[in-house]
């Protein structure tokens, strides 16, 4: 294997070069790392492996869409995916629908930087993009929620306790709870 393409790779035992190691295996697996996009629709990079890393550009072209195909795509920037402009099992251009709650088929589909997404073909000539794991990205913070119960360790009872408060009795070891008195949790009220 000491071609121009894995020079450091010699017969018999020695180290060799992390980066082909890296070319090595990125040759030899189903990923394809490193993948330049293109600018536009017509410099588009076509994608092929099942596992595709986009560090640059801003244009990919998926394969023609055959049912059970499943690509994935992890970009770095942000990302307009076309889909094929001939599929030859339809005769016709294929298409994507979108993610983001979308249910129209288009002939491209944008993706967020820094993202994965699945491109799923599960009827000839059509793509469905999701997000691994079925959700979305994180949604908005949610309102403040009711304050919680206090709660104290001490091997004394606090002063001033509301009702569900919870007080740890370090003299006793025994979890106790408010209820108008302290009442230790497992006994009966």
């Amino acid at each position: 294997m000491a071609d121009g393409l894995f020079p450091s790779f010699q017969p018999g035992p020695r180290l060799v070069d992390g980066s082909e190691v890296r070319k090595l295996a990125n040759r030899t697996t189903i990923g394809r790392f490193g993948v330049a996009g293109g600018t536009d629709e017509v410099t588009a990079t076509p994608l092929n492996a099942h596992l595709n890393e986009v560090t640059s550009g801003s244009t990919v072209s998926l394969p023609a869409a055959i049912p059970g195909t499943v690509l994935m795509i992890a970009s770095e920037p942000v990302l307009t995916v076309y889909a094929s402009r001939f599929n030859q099992s339809t005769g016709l251009p294929d298409a994507i629908i979108g993610a983001v709650g979308s249910t129209a088929s288009l002939p491209s589909a944008a993706q967020g930087g820094g993202s994965l997404m699945s491109y799923v073909c599960y009827r000839a000539g059509l793509w469905l993009q999701t997000a691994p794991g079925g959700g979305g990205g994180m949604g908005p913070p949610g309102p403040q929620g009711p304050p919680g119960p206090g709660i104290s360790m001490a091997p004394t009872q606090p002063t001033t306790p509301e009702l569900g408060d919870l007080w740890f009795n370090q003299g006793t070891f025994r979890l106790q709870i408010f209820l108008g008195g302290w009442v230790n949790l497992g006994s009966v009220v």
